[in-house]
Formats: C-alpha cells, sequence, structure tokens
C-alpha cells in the first residue's frame, strides 16, 4: 500500500465530511447499534495495519487488530465486531477455515477478504462462503470505504 496515496485518500474522504476520527473499542451485544463500529482487521504478524487503521477511523471505526488464528476468535467472541477484514495471506493459517469459524462465531458480521493476489477461484469460494467482498492489495480505499457502506445498510436489516 502506497502510504502517501493511502494519505491522500484519507484527507480528501475527511474533507468530504465522512469519520469523525473516533478510536476505541465498544465491548457490545449489537455492535451496528453503537458508535463507532468495531472492526477486526486480520493480517499476518509483523504486518504494518498503521494505514488501515487510520482510514477506518476515520470512518468511524473503532479498530482492533489480530495476527492469529486465536487471537481473532477471541476477538470476535469478545467484542463482536461489526465488520471482519481478513487477509488471505497470513502464513500458516487456513483463511477459508478461518472464516468459517469467525462466521461461526459471530453470523452477523460482514467478512472482507484481502488478498495480495487476485484468483477468481479464490473470491468464488470465498464468496460461496460468506465473504461479503473480495479485495486486492494495494487496497483501493474507495473500494473498500463502498464495500463497508453497502454492508453497514444491508447489516441493519439482518
Amino acid at each position: 500500500m502506497d502510504e502517501g496515496s493511502v494519505r491522500e485518500q484519507v484527507g480528501a474522504m475527511q474533507q468530504n465530511g465522512s469519520g469523525d476520527g473516533n478510536t476505541g473499542a465498544p465491548e457490545a451485544s449489537n455492535p451496528i447499534e453503537k458508535t463507532p463500529l468495531t472492526t477486526l482487521v486480520i493480517v499476518g504478524a509483523g504486518v504494518s495495519t498503521g494505514l488501515l487503521g487510520e482510514f477506518l477511523k476515520s470512518q468511524g471505526h473503532a479498530v482492533l487488530t489480530a495476527a492469529s488464528s486465536t487471537d481473532a476468535l477471541a476477538k470476535t467472541r469478545r467484542f463482536l465486531p461489526a465488520f471482519i477484514l481478513l487477509s488471505c495471506d497470513i502464513e500458516g493459517v487456513n483463511s477459508a477455515e478461518l472464516m468459517s469459524e469467525l462466521l461461526l462465531e459471530h453470523t452477523r458480521a460482514a467478512v472482507i477478504m484481502m488478498a495480495a493476489k487476485f484468483r477468481l477461484w479464490d473470491v468464488v469460494d470465498a464468496i460461496k462462503m460468506g465473504a461479503v467482498d473480495y479485495l486486492e492489495w494495494p487496497l483501493d480505499l474507495r473500494r473498500l470505504k463502498s464495500a463497508i457502506d453497502t454492508q453497514k445498510d444491508l447489516f441493519r436489516g439482518r
């Protein structure tokens, strides 16, 4: 992810009145009714989520991170995130298996898969298993925002 372009995208979205910069992750029985929305970002150990986290916070999300399946499942149980951004590129983790476990823990979460390589069969499998979208690294923040906004509207109806 190009840090300069991400910062420009975040700045432009903030100027357009989106996001209030809230931080903190509320514990909630129904996270969509709480502000800010809680988003769990699951990436491999050593992968920086700083810019992605900054963007999500600018959109009014509380951001949690996890670098292992165990941590991701524990945080899903505790915080019931509205959104889960799951990397397909975590060494030693079967992302499809982890997504299934996460959705068993919290069926209302919107899972967005992220991958360094776009492979059509992976996209089809992820959507069949319950992902709501599949984005390629480097992330296009406009696409991420669009995916999240769509799911916010749908989530309220679940």
